[in-house]
């Protein structure tokens, strides 16, 4: 805030408008990440709850015949598919009865017994486990586990271009706000070095130019209003000086005229001289 405090105007204000718009944009840019990260989940359990229930409806006549061969084949062909790491099928005794485990992936081992029907997120990885039925009784079950590094990667690619449209949107809200801060700030920089003039000079008669009628444009008129009776009372005061001064003047010429015709007056009053009171005797 100290720093904000010693900014020129409009840098306080291009800094608030770069503030609030980052807070708005990094909102909503939260916002949009954590429902494309729920949503990347919930696209790739859809997909893999369709692929078990492919694999339960095919792998029920291995179950009802007893046939590992088939199962263990059939289990085999998710190979092909990058984005499953295991998946084992139960018999109804809960027994082991076919896995697949893809090699080098970075899992826990497939438990021994199913886990109950649904879906759950462990770590890095989704666990899909479903009934396999036949005619309507459960004859085993089945359990796939799927990684997420297609999610991931499309999460970091949504975070990718998340990215890039904040610094995008903030880079064209600093140059929208460059020119909007003027529209405020330059009035009033007008206006201070109209005050800077006033005060260097002492001219009352300077004006800054009122440019529009909002609150700024009121403040630069009512500094012009209280200029010009400045100016108006100035100028009364000058006025009176100079009428003041020449009172002054007249009143000393009056002054002196009264002494002068005192002085004669006492002049003229003085008796003169006595000639006999002069002269010397004989």
């Amino acid at each position: 805030m100290r720093r904000l405090a010693e900014l020129s105007l409009r840098g306080k204000l291009t800094a608030l408008i770069l503030l609030a718009s980052g807070v708005g944009l990094a909102l909503a840019c939260t916002a949009f990440i954590v429902q494309a990260r729920f949503s990347f989940r919930a696209d790739n359990l859809e997909h893999r709850g369709g692929l078990i229930r492919l694999l339960a409806a095919s792998a029920a006549p291995a179950l009802e015949f007893d046939d590992q061969a088939t199962a263990t084949d059939l289990l085999s062909r998710l190979a092909e598919d990058d984005g499953v790491d295991g998946a084992c099928i139960y018999d109804a005794e809960g027994k082991l009865f076919a896995t697949f485990e893809r090699t080098g992936a970075d899992m826990i081992a497939l438990p021994a017994t199913p886990p109950p029907a649904g879906h759950r997120f462990t770590g890095q990885h989704l666990e899909i486990s479903r009934a396999v039925l036949s005619g309507g009784k459960v004859i085993g079950a089945l359990l796939l586990r799927a990684n997420e590094d297609a999610a991931e990667a499309r999460f970091w690619r949504f975070l990718g271009i998340a990215f890039a449209f904040l610094l995008g949107a903030l880079a064209l809200s600093y140059l929208l706000s460059q020119r909007f801060s003027r529209w405020v700030s330059d009035p009033i920089l007008a206006l201070l070095g109209t005050v800077r003039a006033v005060a260097a000079t002492k001219d009352y008669s300077l004006r800054s130019t009122v440019v529009r009628e909002d609150e700024v444009g009121q403040l630069v008129g009512g500094f012009n209003s209280m200029l010009a009776q400045i100016e108006s009372r100035d100028r009364e005061l000058g006025e009176h000086r100079d009428n003041l001064e020449k009172e002054v003047v007249a009143r000393t010429s009056d002054i002196r005229q009264m002494n002068d015709e005192l002085i004669l007056a006492r002049m003229r009053r003085r008796p003169a001289p006595s000639r006999s009171r002069s002269s010397s005797p004989t």
